[in-house]
């Protein structure tokens, strides 16, 4: 096991901790029968999700930031790697936030008795945990294969840019199902 085989992986592998715990994925239903009273703020329902999804990133970047650049010094990355390393996971973490709000609103369940029905046992928290996890475990293995054949700033460059990507289009899809909402 070596070094350039490893580095690839600690992105992926830091974001698989911070990046499962995704506010955003039942914020949309924990006003619950109080709904009304959010519908009836003079604010843009649009603006709304994007508030939510502004304290998933202000709860996630806090602890990755850090975390990417202590272990990257730790492990030997260079200057370079080490902020590569933090821009993945800041694509990683805006791509969590934002599936997570169209995981929430596209399962969005306000006839809730307990809120742990919201928080652990809702459709929204399954529907992006396990994609998500076995999708950032699959990158991982790919970045260590990968990290071996390109190296690990190469690595990292595709997968800031495949997640913001993902993050576009789901921000897109956020917008779409906000305009579509009846609740």
């Amino acid at each position: 096991v070596t070094k350039e085989m490893l580095l690839p992986a600690l992105p992926p592998t830091i974001y698989m901790m911070v990046g499962m715990v995704a506010t955003t994925c039942c914020t949309p239903s924990l006003e619950g029968k109080n709904y009304w009273i959010v519908q009836s703020f003079p604010i843009d329902k649009m603006d709304l999700y994007k508030g939510k999804m502004y304290f998933n990133m202000l709860f996630t970047v806090p602890f990755f930031v850090p975390a990417c650049i202590i272990l990257g010094i730790r492990f030997g990355a260079d200057p370079i790697d080490c902020i590569l390393f933090v821009l993945e996971g800041l694509a990683l973490c805006t791509f969590s936030t934002v599936f997570g709000m169209v995981c929430g609103i596209r399962y969005m369940r306000l006839d809730w008795e307990n809120e742990i029905e919201v928080i652990k046992q809702s459709t929204a928290v399954a529907v992006y945990i396990f994609p998500n996890l076995f999708g950032t475990m699959g990158i991982i293995v790919g970045s260590v294969i990968l990290g071996t054949v390109i190296g690990a700033k190469a690595v990292s460059v595709i997968i800031t840019v495949v997640a913001a990507m993902l993050a576009g289009i789901c921000y897109l899809r956020v917008k779409t199902l906000v305009k579509k909402q009846t609740v």
